[in-house]
């Protein structure tokens, strides 16, 4: 049974093959650190701690949240508990460690044993200076040494969960979009290089240290895809912001051969993030690749290597999706994919597929995930596997979906060889930063300083109307939730508790007493209204579909939101106290925004450059649109107002943020205020006296290769 009632146990907490070390705040597994937000940390330890007595779920509130805060405590203890039971891999109905009981608490049931060492192995810190990193590169062992997490074997039948994992590559910059050779022993994958320029086709024998340059075109190249006699690798090059090509090289290097031009949306979008475009059927016949339609939607098409000829593999599919990265299982009669309807929300379908390579029947979509599973690949044994919110999950048609790794990161592009998987690793943290401006606000003073910072992730800011504080998202808490600080980022509390899997788009109302604000806790997003003061946020929204980005109007009494229709955003009008909504105009778009003085409304449209706006009046419906700007790119970045102008963040052509810039009314022209940076998070805001600029940006974002292994 579990250690008496009320012990205090000082250092390492061990139970099974876990230990929950109290200094370091970490939980771990088998020396192996497991991703387990503070809160939920918390509770576990305060149910260790109780045990093997019954915690009511009010004294676990009082305990973890105290009295300072109103927020709903079903909603907050039911996702702690979902979080501990995720990281210790159990279920509810087989409970080795937390029970529910019922109308009571919680109690923990396993045995503890407590030790006053502090010696707890750590996840070794891969090398960051670049000098270290160059040593890498150079042939040195120290990345066949350094080692993320040392797992001891276990049966597969028992957990499945890999014996080792360990650094592939540590080299500068992003190392993405891998690929195993057919026999495992190598991987191919794009990188920039030393200088972290254009990207290129590089190949590594797994544990080497000295990677194979296979492509030197000035253009980026990307999704390498290694054929299935492993005599050479398809991969694709982005000619411009709207075209690529499909190109074939010997994985040993030599002369390139076009197979097709492609056509591709400019970046970022769905389809550039985290997701392989390209996969070969198993038979090295045909390649499945990633196209943009005319009307703008991607879907995947069929690439004969015999013929040259094209078709759409699902013709008269319905439109409003984003299908990429594609997959076949090792016999080639099934083939899945990723299904985005939005760039935080996805599905994955299996299909299954004849001989002759068209689709028989309808898709099976693959049950109880989160809300942007991508990346499927297959395994030997005919198994799926894919990453769901950095977690790598496997599923068996026809049986569960069981997780068989959780990062500690950011998780995306697996492939997958006989007992060997690889994967991307992102370390995952934005911080908020705000850049000086001279009086006018039209120009910096000099470069930019952080604001509001921690281990977490923090985006979305914006400054209060009189200017006195700040309110922002953050992940620091166990989930996404509103946050307020003082205007220079001082004494931040938590403002909400309710659990999201995603919140976004804080809004002042124009009085300063409450905040708009959207947030995915169940299946759709819907619009949230918090009264500042204190008290548990109000729904204001209850749709079907997604319902995003609200924006007060100069009054205070409606709110303009973004609405996701299949195919299209539109804009809508919800009164701000509640009731019936309506579209505030006819035609598409997306992140609205009402401009000081209620007569204009600004907006975006979807995987479109422009800032576009319409008079509001009573006229509005019908009213007559006006394109603004034509370098800017929704979802990142934002559009902030004043009476002479609008601040947005400036894209180029090829889809990469470059410089904060102020749109005039006057003369009807835009021009730089400051550089942007390379990473750039979403959210921006301008303080009243416009003598700040705030924004979110990733710090230590760079991406490499690892390894999972199963013995």
């Amino acid at each position: 049974m579990a250690s008496n009632a009320g012990e205090r146990l000082e250092g390492v907490i061990q139970f099974g093959e876990f230990k929950l070390d109290r200094v370091r705040r970490t939980l771990s597994c088998r020396d192996v650190r497991l991703k387990l937000q503070p809160q939920p940390l918390r509770v576990l330890e305060l149910l260790i701690a109780k045990a093997p007595a019954t915690v009511s779920r009010e004294e676990v509130f009082r305990e973890v949240w105290g009295e300072h805060i109103n927020v709903d405590v079903e909603q907050n203890m039911n996702y702690c508990i979902r979080q501990i039971r995720l990281a210790l891999g159990e279920d509810s109905a087989n409970p080795r460690f937390v029970e529910t009981v019922p109308r009571q608490g919680y109690r923990f049931i396993a045995e503890v044993n407590g030790e006053r060492e502090h010696t707890v192995q750590q996840l070794p810190s891969k090398p960051r200076s670049n000098l270290l990193r160059w040593m890498l590169v150079g042939g040195t062992a120290i990345a066949a040494a350094l080692l993320i997490a040392r797992w001891t074997a276990r049966s597969k039948e028992q957990s499945g969960l890999p014996s080792n994992v360990s650094y592939v590559t540590t080299y500068p910059g992003d190392e993405v979009d891998p690929s195993f050779s057919p026999d495992g022993s190598q991987v191919a994958f794009s990188w920039g290089g030393n200088k972290s320029d254009n990207r290129d086709i590089y190949v590594l024998p797994v544990g080497g240290q000295h990677p194979l340059r296979l492509t030197e075109d000035p253009a980026d190249d990307v999704s390498p895809a290694w054929s299935p006699d492993g005599l050479s690798i398809a991969f694709i090059r982005r000619a411009d912001e709207h075209s690529g090509s499909i190109l074939l090289i010997p994985a040993l290097g030599g002369p390139e051969r076009l197979l097709h031009t492609i056509r591709m949306a400019p970046q970022p979008t769905v389809t550039d993030i985290d997701q392989r475009r390209l996969a070969w059927s198993p038979d090295g016949k045909c390649l499945v690749f990633t196209n943009q339609e005319p009307a703008g939607d991607h879907a995947l098409w069929l690439l004969s290597l015999e013929t040259g000829a094209t078709r759409p593999l699902f013709p008269g599919r319905a439109s409003g999706f984003e299908d990429t990265s594609p997959a076949f299982s090792r016999d080639g009669r099934k083939l899945a994919f990723a299904r985005f309807s939005g760039a935080t929300r996805s599905v994955l379908l299996v299909q299954r597929m004849t001989s002759a390579m068209e689709p028989e029947g309808e898709p099976l979509q693959v049950p109880n995930l989160g809300p942007r599973p991508h990346s499927p690949a297959w395994d030997v044994d005919g198994r799926l596997l894919f990453i769901d919110n950095s977690i790598i999950k496997r599923f068996e048609i026809g049986g569960p979906t069981k997780t068989v790794y959780q990062g500690d990161a950011h998780l995306r592009g697996l492939t997958v060889s006989a007992t060997r998987l690889i994967a991307v690793r992102t370390p995952f943290n934005f911080d908020i930063f705000a850049i000086p401006l001279r009086p006018g606000g039209l120009s910096a003073t000099g470069p930019a300083g952080p604001l509001v910072s921690s281990t977490a992730v923090e985006f979305h800011p914006r400054f209060s109307p009189d200017g006195k504080q700040l309110a922002f998202v953050s992940d620091r808490g166990g989930s996404q939730e509103l946050w307020l600080a003082d205007a220079d980022g001082g004494n931040p509390k938590q403002l909400t508790s309710l659990g999201a899997y995603i919140m976004g788009y804080p809004r002042w109302s124009p009085s300063g007493q409450q905040i708009a604000f959207h947030a995915r806790v169940q299946d759709t997003f819907q619009i949230y209204v918090l009264d500042v003061a204190g008290g548990i946020p109000r729904q204001l929204t209850n749709e079907a579909r997604d319902t995003t980005a609200p924006s007060w109007s100069d009054d205070g009494k409606t709110l303009y939101v973004g609405k996701m229709i299949p195919g299209r955003w539109l804009v809508y009008k919800v009164p701000a106290q509640g009731g019936s909504e309506e579209p505030a105009f006819r035609g598409e778009g997306g992140f609205p925004v009402a401009a000081p003085g209620g007569k204009l409304l600004f907006y975006a449209k979807s995987n479109s450059f422009g800032i576009f706006s319409r008079a509001l009046d009573h006229a509005s419906a019908s009213s007559v649109e006006e394109r603004l700007v034509d370098d800017y790119l929704p979802p990142n970045g934002g559009i902030y107002p004043f009476d002479d102008g609008f601040y947005y963040l400036g894209f180029t052509s090829a889809g990469v943020a470059r410089a904060f810039r102020f749109y005039d009314f006057a003369t009807k022209k835009s021009f730089d205020v400051a550089p942007a940076p390379a990473k750039i998070g979403r959210g921006l805001s301008v303080s009243p006296d416009r003598r700040r600029l705030a924004y979110c940006a990733e710090i230590e974002g760079n991406a490499d290769l690892i390894l999972l292994e199963w013995r």
